[in-house]
Protein backbone atom coordinates (compact mmCIF):
# COMPACT_ATOMS: atom_id res chain seq x y z
CA UNK A 1 0.00 0.00 0.00
CA UNK A 2 3.16 2.59 0.66
CA UNK A 3 4.39 1.87 -2.54
CA UNK A 4 0.98 2.84 -4.23
CA UNK A 5 0.53 5.92 -1.83
CA UNK A 6 4.27 6.83 -2.82
CA UNK A 7 3.35 6.25 -7.00
CA UNK A 8 0.12 8.34 -6.83
CA UNK A 9 2.06 11.07 -4.99
CA UNK A 10 4.79 11.08 -6.89
CA UNK A 11 2.67 11.20 -10.51
CA UNK A 12 0.43 13.97 -9.03
CA UNK A 13 3.87 16.49 -7.96
CA UNK A 14 4.99 15.68 -11.59
CA UNK A 15 1.32 16.43 -13.32
CA UNK A 16 1.53 19.58 -11.68
CA UNK A 17 5.05 20.53 -12.53
CA UNK A 18 4.75 24.53 -12.35
CA UNK A 19 3.38 24.57 -8.99
CA UNK A 20 5.83 22.12 -7.88
CA UNK A 21 8.36 23.75 -9.14
CA UNK A 22 7.34 27.05 -7.71
CA UNK A 23 7.05 25.27 -3.85
CA UNK A 24 9.63 23.85 -4.39
CA UNK A 25 11.75 26.92 -5.21
CA UNK A 26 10.33 29.03 -2.44
CA UNK A 27 10.96 26.24 0.15
CA UNK A 28 14.89 25.72 -0.90
CA UNK A 29 15.57 29.04 -0.55
CA UNK A 30 14.04 29.42 2.84
CA UNK A 31 16.39 26.12 3.46
CA UNK A 32 19.37 27.83 1.86
CA UNK A 33 19.96 31.19 3.84
CA UNK A 34 20.60 29.73 7.20
CA UNK A 35 22.22 26.53 6.55
CA UNK A 36 24.47 29.21 3.38
CA UNK A 37 24.96 31.41 6.84
CA UNK A 38 26.14 28.71 9.50
CA UNK A 39 28.23 26.77 7.22
CA UNK A 40 30.01 29.82 6.04
CA UNK A 41 30.65 31.21 9.02
CA UNK A 42 32.04 27.88 10.66
CA UNK A 43 34.28 27.95 7.89
CA UNK A 44 35.09 31.86 8.30
CA UNK A 45 35.84 30.71 12.16
CA UNK A 46 37.77 27.55 11.33
CA UNK A 47 40.46 29.37 8.82
CA UNK A 48 40.90 32.38 11.28
CA UNK A 49 41.56 29.92 14.91
CA UNK A 50 43.59 27.54 12.38
CA UNK A 51 45.62 30.63 11.19
CA UNK A 52 45.74 32.11 14.74
CA UNK A 53 46.74 28.46 16.31
CA UNK A 54 49.70 28.28 14.68
CA UNK A 55 50.88 31.47 16.09
CA UNK A 56 51.15 31.15 20.02
CA UNK A 57 52.37 35.13 20.67
CA UNK A 58 52.52 38.47 18.78
CA UNK A 59 54.94 40.77 19.61
CA UNK A 60 53.82 44.73 18.23
CA UNK A 61 52.89 48.60 18.92
CA UNK A 62 50.97 48.85 21.32
CA UNK A 63 47.55 49.68 19.74
CA UNK A 64 44.77 48.32 17.54
CA UNK A 65 45.12 44.30 18.82
CA UNK A 66 42.74 43.77 15.29
CA UNK A 67 45.07 45.61 13.15
CA UNK A 68 48.05 44.17 14.29
CA UNK A 69 46.93 40.52 14.28
CA UNK A 70 45.30 41.02 10.94
CA UNK A 71 48.47 42.68 9.68
CA UNK A 72 51.01 40.07 10.97
CA UNK A 73 49.05 36.60 9.84
CA UNK A 74 46.81 37.62 7.62
CA UNK A 75 48.79 40.31 5.41
CA UNK A 76 45.68 42.85 5.64
CA UNK A 77 46.79 46.06 5.90
CA UNK A 78 49.85 48.36 6.62
CA UNK A 79 50.47 49.51 9.98
CA UNK A 80 51.66 53.06 10.65
CA UNK A 81 53.55 52.61 14.06
CA UNK A 82 56.24 49.76 13.31
CA UNK A 83 59.16 48.02 15.86
CA UNK A 84 62.60 48.39 15.69
CA UNK A 85 65.22 45.42 14.61
CA UNK A 86 66.31 45.27 18.38
CA UNK A 87 62.83 44.90 19.94
CA UNK A 88 63.12 41.67 18.32
CA UNK A 89 66.90 40.75 19.19
CA UNK A 90 65.73 41.65 22.67
CA UNK A 91 63.20 39.07 22.32
CA UNK A 92 64.87 36.72 20.65
CA UNK A 93 67.69 36.69 23.42
CA UNK A 94 65.09 35.54 25.87
CA UNK A 95 65.46 32.08 26.87
CA UNK A 96 62.67 29.05 25.77
CA UNK A 97 61.87 31.81 22.59
CA UNK A 98 61.68 31.56 18.97
CA UNK A 99 61.29 34.71 17.11
CA UNK A 100 60.47 35.91 13.82
CA UNK A 101 60.95 39.61 12.72
CA UNK A 102 58.34 40.80 10.11
CA UNK A 103 58.00 44.02 7.29
CA UNK A 104 55.13 44.22 5.07
CA UNK A 105 55.05 47.59 3.48
CA UNK A 106 54.86 47.10 -0.23
CA UNK A 107 52.99 45.22 -2.80
CA UNK A 108 53.97 43.74 -6.43
CA UNK A 109 50.94 43.47 -8.32
CA UNK A 110 48.44 44.11 -5.55
CA UNK A 111 49.97 41.02 -3.73
CA UNK A 112 51.96 41.86 -0.35
CA UNK A 113 55.41 41.75 0.10
CA UNK A 114 56.69 40.27 3.09
CA UNK A 115 60.09 40.86 4.62
CA UNK A 116 61.15 38.08 7.00
CA UNK A 117 63.75 35.36 7.52
CA UNK A 118 64.43 31.68 6.31
CA UNK A 119 62.97 30.30 9.45
CA UNK A 120 59.93 32.11 8.62
CA UNK A 121 59.55 28.71 6.27
CA UNK A 122 60.48 26.02 8.80
CA UNK A 123 58.34 27.22 11.46
CA UNK A 124 55.35 27.96 9.74
CA UNK A 125 56.26 24.19 8.09
CA UNK A 126 56.15 25.34 4.33
CA UNK A 127 57.96 23.35 1.80
CA UNK A 128 58.90 24.14 -1.81
CA UNK A 129 57.05 22.88 -4.86
CA UNK A 130 59.91 24.02 -6.46
CA UNK A 131 63.29 26.15 -5.96
CA UNK A 132 64.52 26.80 -2.37
CA UNK A 133 64.52 29.81 0.33
CA UNK A 134 65.96 33.71 -0.54
CA UNK A 135 70.24 33.11 -0.19
CA UNK A 136 70.41 36.91 -1.04
CA UNK A 137 69.54 40.56 -1.98
CA UNK A 138 66.94 40.52 -4.33
CA UNK A 139 65.52 37.35 -4.66
CA UNK A 140 62.26 36.30 -3.57
CA UNK A 141 60.02 33.37 -3.07
CA UNK A 142 55.93 33.06 -3.83
CA UNK A 143 53.18 31.43 -3.04
CA UNK A 144 51.63 28.82 -4.78
CA UNK A 145 48.32 30.98 -5.54
CA UNK A 146 50.45 34.11 -6.44
CA UNK A 147 52.62 32.21 -8.72
CA UNK A 148 49.80 30.38 -10.31
CA UNK A 149 47.88 33.12 -11.46
CA UNK A 150 50.85 35.47 -12.39
CA UNK A 151 52.05 32.66 -14.46
CA UNK A 152 55.42 32.75 -12.91
CA UNK A 153 58.02 30.11 -11.41
CA UNK A 154 61.54 30.18 -10.42
CA UNK A 155 63.90 32.16 -12.76
CA UNK A 156 61.48 34.85 -13.66
CA UNK A 157 61.67 38.18 -11.83
CA UNK A 158 59.19 40.72 -10.37
CA UNK A 159 58.32 43.98 -9.91
CA UNK A 160 57.31 45.80 -6.87
CA UNK A 161 54.98 48.47 -7.16
CA UNK A 162 55.91 51.76 -6.79
CA UNK A 163 54.50 54.00 -4.07
CA UNK A 164 53.74 57.08 -5.53
CA UNK A 165 54.94 57.50 -9.72
CA UNK A 166 55.26 61.35 -8.98
CA UNK A 167 57.51 61.46 -5.62
CA UNK A 168 60.90 61.31 -7.97
CA UNK A 169 62.97 61.44 -4.31
CA UNK A 170 61.07 58.45 -2.82
CA UNK A 171 61.94 54.49 -2.78
CA UNK A 172 62.00 53.02 -6.31
CA UNK A 173 60.59 49.57 -7.24
CA UNK A 174 63.09 47.14 -7.07
CA UNK A 175 63.30 43.97 -9.81
CA UNK A 176 63.36 40.50 -7.52
CA UNK A 177 64.59 37.15 -8.79
CA UNK A 178 62.26 34.52 -8.38
CA UNK A 179 64.10 31.22 -6.70
CA UNK A 180 61.55 29.57 -4.95
CA UNK A 181 57.57 28.66 -5.10
CA UNK A 182 55.72 27.08 -2.26
CA UNK A 183 53.53 24.21 -2.28
CA UNK A 184 49.59 25.42 -1.35
CA UNK A 185 49.17 25.53 2.08
CA UNK A 186 45.65 26.88 2.26
CA UNK A 187 46.42 30.28 3.77
CA UNK A 188 47.38 33.42 4.15
CA UNK A 189 51.32 32.27 2.39
CA UNK A 190 49.60 31.39 -0.28
CA UNK A 191 48.95 35.03 -1.59
CA UNK A 192 52.44 36.54 -0.83
CA UNK A 193 55.96 37.42 -2.34
CA UNK A 194 58.58 36.75 0.76
CA UNK A 195 62.02 38.38 0.45
CA UNK A 196 64.54 39.13 3.36
CA UNK A 197 64.57 41.82 5.42
CA UNK A 198 67.65 43.50 3.79
CA UNK A 199 65.78 43.15 0.66
CA UNK A 200 62.47 45.38 2.38
CA UNK A 201 64.65 48.00 3.38
CA UNK A 202 66.16 48.63 0.18
CA UNK A 203 62.81 48.74 -1.37
CA UNK A 204 62.00 50.98 1.34
CA UNK A 205 64.98 53.54 0.36
CA UNK A 206 67.00 52.55 3.78
CA UNK A 207 69.50 50.70 2.15
CA UNK A 208 70.62 51.34 -1.52
CA UNK A 209 73.28 50.73 -4.32
CA UNK A 210 74.75 53.11 -6.69
CA UNK A 211 77.87 53.34 -9.01
CA UNK A 212 80.89 54.27 -7.45
CA UNK A 213 82.57 57.70 -8.00
CA UNK A 214 84.92 58.51 -10.71
CA UNK A 215 86.29 61.68 -12.46
CA UNK A 216 83.66 61.51 -14.92
CA UNK A 217 80.82 61.14 -12.30
CA UNK A 218 82.55 63.77 -10.56
CA UNK A 219 82.60 66.02 -13.58
CA UNK A 220 79.12 65.44 -14.13
CA UNK A 221 77.73 66.61 -10.92
CA UNK A 222 76.19 63.27 -9.80
CA UNK A 223 79.16 63.30 -6.75
CA UNK A 224 79.91 65.89 -4.67
CA UNK A 225 82.13 66.76 -1.51
CA UNK A 226 80.81 67.61 1.85
CA UNK A 227 82.12 70.18 4.52
CA UNK A 228 83.72 67.42 5.84
CA UNK A 229 85.62 65.90 3.18
CA UNK A 230 83.04 63.15 2.42
CA UNK A 231 81.65 62.08 -0.91
CA UNK A 232 78.42 62.59 -1.25
CA UNK A 233 75.96 61.24 -4.02
CA UNK A 234 73.38 63.69 -5.32
CA UNK A 235 70.12 63.54 -6.81
CA UNK A 236 71.36 62.72 -10.21
CA UNK A 237 72.68 59.40 -8.92
CA UNK A 238 69.37 56.97 -9.30
CA UNK A 239 69.85 53.67 -7.25
CA UNK A 240 69.71 50.32 -8.94
CA UNK A 241 66.63 48.72 -9.97
CA UNK A 242 67.87 44.89 -9.62
CA UNK A 243 70.11 43.42 -7.41
CA UNK A 244 72.96 41.09 -8.97
CA UNK A 245 76.05 39.45 -8.53
CA UNK A 246 77.65 42.46 -10.10
CA UNK A 247 76.07 44.79 -7.53
CA UNK A 248 75.10 43.16 -4.86
CA UNK A 249 78.43 44.32 -2.92
CA UNK A 250 77.65 47.77 -3.84
CA UNK A 251 74.55 48.01 -1.49
CA UNK A 252 74.86 49.56 1.88
CA UNK A 253 72.64 50.95 4.69
CA UNK A 254 73.27 54.24 6.61
CA UNK A 255 70.71 53.08 10.12
CA UNK A 256 72.59 50.75 12.19
CA UNK A 257 70.62 46.92 12.38
CA UNK A 258 69.04 47.62 15.42
CA UNK A 259 67.30 50.73 14.22
CA UNK A 260 65.77 49.52 10.87
CA UNK A 261 62.20 49.06 11.42
CA UNK A 262 59.77 45.83 11.09
CA UNK A 263 55.86 45.73 11.58
CA UNK A 264 55.51 42.42 14.08
CA UNK A 265 57.11 39.10 15.75
CA UNK A 266 55.67 36.04 15.23
CA UNK A 267 56.73 34.19 18.67
CA UNK A 268 56.86 30.53 19.69
CA UNK A 269 57.38 29.86 22.98
CA UNK A 270 58.95 26.36 24.13
CA UNK A 271 57.12 26.40 27.79
CA UNK A 272 53.96 27.70 28.90
CA UNK A 273 56.54 29.61 31.97
CA UNK A 274 58.69 31.02 29.20
CA UNK A 275 54.99 32.06 27.34
CA UNK A 276 53.89 33.26 30.81
CA UNK A 277 56.60 35.06 31.65
CA UNK A 278 57.03 37.22 28.61
CA UNK A 279 53.45 38.06 28.63
CA UNK A 280 53.98 39.33 32.15
CA UNK A 281 56.96 41.69 31.27
CA UNK A 282 54.91 43.53 28.10
CA UNK A 283 51.62 43.81 30.53
CA UNK A 284 52.47 47.43 31.44
CA UNK A 285 49.92 49.72 29.66
CA UNK A 286 52.94 52.07 29.80
CA UNK A 287 55.08 50.44 27.42
CA UNK A 288 54.61 50.95 23.53
CA UNK A 289 54.62 47.45 22.79
CA UNK A 290 52.29 44.76 23.71
CA UNK A 291 52.32 40.71 23.63
CA UNK A 292 49.25 39.18 22.63
CA UNK A 293 47.58 36.05 22.05
CA UNK A 294 46.27 35.97 18.22
CA UNK A 295 43.56 32.67 19.59
CA UNK A 296 42.21 35.22 22.11
CA UNK A 297 41.34 38.11 19.54
CA UNK A 298 40.36 36.05 16.50
CA UNK A 299 37.84 34.84 19.42
CA UNK A 300 36.92 38.41 20.34
CA UNK A 301 36.70 38.70 16.46
CA UNK A 302 34.19 36.20 16.05
CA UNK A 303 32.28 36.99 19.26
CA UNK A 304 30.72 40.01 17.19
CA UNK A 305 30.44 37.78 14.09
CA UNK A 306 28.24 35.57 16.15
CA UNK A 307 26.14 38.22 17.58
CA UNK A 308 25.32 39.05 13.97
CA UNK A 309 24.94 35.29 13.11
CA UNK A 310 22.66 35.21 16.12
CA UNK A 311 20.39 38.42 14.57
CA UNK A 312 19.86 36.58 11.39
CA UNK A 313 19.06 33.22 13.14
CA UNK A 314 16.70 35.19 14.52
CA UNK A 315 15.02 36.94 11.48
CA UNK A 316 15.24 33.57 9.52
CA UNK A 317 13.18 32.44 12.21
CA UNK A 318 10.40 34.66 11.30
CA UNK A 319 10.82 34.36 7.98
CA UNK A 320 10.35 30.57 8.97
CA UNK A 321 7.20 31.51 10.47
CA UNK A 322 5.74 33.49 7.13
CA UNK A 323 6.74 30.79 5.10
CA UNK A 324 5.02 28.06 6.98
CA UNK A 325 1.86 30.82 7.02
CA UNK A 326 1.83 30.83 4.20
CA UNK A 327 2.71 27.23 3.15
CA UNK A 328 -0.43 26.50 5.23
CA UNK A 329 -2.89 28.24 3.80
CA UNK A 330 -1.62 26.54 0.76
CA UNK A 331 -2.25 23.48 1.68
CA UNK A 332 -5.78 24.44 3.00
CA UNK A 333 -6.33 26.35 -0.76
CA UNK A 334 -5.20 22.64 -2.38
CA UNK A 335 -7.49 20.56 0.06
CA UNK A 336 -10.83 22.62 -0.60
CA UNK A 337 -9.86 22.54 -4.16
CA UNK A 338 -9.04 18.58 -4.17
CA UNK A 339 -12.60 17.97 -2.49
CA UNK A 340 -13.95 16.55 -5.32
CA UNK A 341 -10.63 14.31 -6.02
CA UNK A 342 -10.75 13.46 -2.11
CA UNK A 343 -13.96 12.68 -2.74
CA UNK A 344 -13.51 10.11 -5.90
CA UNK A 345 -10.18 8.51 -3.97
CA UNK A 346 -12.77 7.45 -1.31
CA UNK A 347 -15.41 6.14 -3.43
CA UNK A 348 -12.59 3.41 -4.72
CA UNK A 349 -12.29 2.30 -1.16
CA UNK A 350 -9.79 4.37 0.06
CA UNK A 351 -10.30 5.51 3.53
CA UNK A 352 -10.21 9.46 5.45
CA UNK A 353 -6.70 7.86 6.46
CA UNK A 354 -5.36 7.02 3.36
CA UNK A 355 -6.34 10.00 1.69
CA UNK A 356 -4.82 11.96 4.54
CA UNK A 357 -1.60 10.04 4.26
CA UNK A 358 -1.20 10.29 0.73
CA UNK A 359 -1.59 14.32 0.88
CA UNK A 360 1.14 13.88 3.84
CA UNK A 361 3.62 12.10 1.28
CA UNK A 362 2.86 14.50 -1.09
CA UNK A 363 3.97 17.58 0.39
CA UNK A 364 6.45 15.49 2.93
CA UNK A 365 8.13 14.66 -0.26
CA UNK A 366 8.47 18.03 -1.80
CA UNK A 367 9.90 19.36 2.15
CA UNK A 368 12.41 16.45 1.92
CA UNK A 369 13.60 17.17 -1.73
CA UNK A 370 13.86 21.37 -1.03
CA UNK A 371 15.66 20.32 2.56
CA UNK A 372 18.38 17.98 0.12
CA UNK A 373 19.14 20.48 -2.84
CA UNK A 374 19.08 23.54 -0.19
CA UNK A 375 21.97 21.49 1.65
CA UNK A 376 23.36 20.39 -1.70
CA UNK A 377 23.39 23.95 -2.54
CA UNK A 378 25.14 25.63 0.51
CA UNK A 379 27.99 22.76 -0.05
CA UNK A 380 28.73 24.00 -3.23
CA UNK A 381 28.36 27.81 -2.10
CA UNK A 382 30.57 26.85 0.29
CA UNK A 383 33.33 25.33 -1.96
CA UNK A 384 33.15 28.16 -4.33
CA UNK A 385 33.70 30.26 -1.58
CA UNK A 386 36.75 28.23 -0.02
CA UNK A 387 39.27 29.41 -2.54
CA UNK A 388 38.64 32.78 -1.58
CA UNK A 389 38.70 32.41 2.28
CA UNK A 390 42.27 30.43 1.57
CA UNK A 391 43.51 33.52 -0.55
CA UNK A 392 42.16 36.32 2.37
CA UNK A 393 42.72 34.40 5.11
Amino acid sequence: MNRHLLYLAMRYLMHHRRRTFLLWLGLSITYLLPLSVHHLTKMFEARLRSRAEQTPLLLGVRGNDYDLVLHALYFRNALTDRLRMGDWNQINQREGILAIPLCHTFRARSYPIIGTTIDYFDLRQLSFASGHPFTELGQCVLGATLAESLGLGVGDTLMSDPENVFDLAGSYPLKCRIVGVLAPTASADDSAVFVDLKTQWIMEGLGHGHEAANPESMASGEWTTSQEGDLVATAAVLPYLEINQANAADFHFHQATDDLPISAVLIWPSSVMASTLLLGDYQDASQPLQVIRPTEVVDSMMAWVLRVRSFLDWNYFLVALAVGSFLLLIVLLSLKLREEECGILRDLGGSRSWVFRLMLLEWGALLLASGLVAFGMARVLGFLLQHWLERSL
